[in-house]
């Protein structure tokens, strides 16, 4: 256990150092949850999730480091792929475990409609996750099965950009054990806005939740309340910064608390 402590403390180590490297010149998915792309074919999202959540007086805290490598080309420009690796630590009462999750891969369309009251974009990618998270240890790294993923993600914008909305609902539907595992979806919303034209500041707020359908969790939900911002330099399109804080406000079954995440997107390659 100690070595894998120290393997998580190297990658968070690692992450902190390309996080400062980007940004020294001028400063519960997975999902992509924007369905605008990026400006270069390639995007490294690197999200830091913390949280605290407690269900019968027991208290679980799980902190991931989530890379996400994200594929929208040029040519052919309706396409999305994407791979999320996902490291692990779990707390839960006297138990600790940490490792990698499991691995999930994702493909599909996306695409844009842009007029006069605005530009939509979309990501449809149906994908896999993989059983590489060990689900022998307690608490459970990874589920022990393949699950096959659904996901859509949307991204609204005033012709100004001032104003946009965020969405995303995504399904996953569980492998084997289907008596005991549920099928779980995800999904959310959020409205941001910017104080002017030309800030580099974006603020938002909105609302996202789980739900499980099967099983012995049929029925266990979670509604959450999420606020956040959004910094995008104005003399660079490599990189922006994005952190949210999740209050959850009512759940059924599920772990109830707090979670926080923060999130660095690196654009990578040639700009389209």
């Amino acid at each position: 256990m100690k070595e894998n402590k120290k393997t998580l403390q190297t990658i968070v180590t690692a992450s902190a150092v390309l996080l400062g490297a980007a940004t020294a010149p001028a400063l519960h998915a997975e999902h992509p949850f924007r369905g605008a792309d990026s400006p270069t074919d390639w995007q490294l999202d690197i999200r830091y999730i913390l949280s605290e959540r407690s269900l019968n007086n027991s208290r679980t805290t799980t902190f991931d480091v989530n890379s996400i490598l994200k594929y929208w080309p040029q040519n052919p420009n309706w396409l999305f792929a994407g791979i999320s690796a996902p490291y692990r630590y779990i707390e839960a009462g006297a138990r600790d475990a940490d490792g990698f999750g499991d691995i999930s891969v994702s493909l599909g369309p996306r695409g844009v409609f842009k007029g006069s009251s605005g530009s939509f974009h979309y990501i449809f990618a149906g994908g896999l996750r993989l059983p590489t998270g060990d689900s022998e240890m307690k608490p459970a790294l990874g589920t022990g099965d393949v699950d096959y993923v659904a996901n859509l993600g949307m991204t609204y914008f005033t012709p100004d950009k001032r104003f946009g909305v965020d969405a995303a609902v995504v399904y996953t539907f569980a492998g084997d054990n289907r008596e005991t595992r549920a099928d779980v979806i995800s999904y959310g919303a959020v409205i941001g806005a910017k104080p002017t034209k030309e800030s580099p500041l974006r603020f938002f707020t909105g609302l996202v939740g789980t739900y499980k359908f099967g099983g012995k969790e049929d029925g266990f939900n979670r509604f959450s309340w999420r606020t956040g911002l959004r910094f995008t330099p104005h003399n660079t399109k490599r990189w922006h910064l994005e952190g949210w804080f999740d209050k959850d406000v009512e759940a059924k079954g599920l772990p109830v608390g707090n979670s926080g995440a923060l999130v660095l997107r690196v654009n990578l390659g040639k700009g389209k």
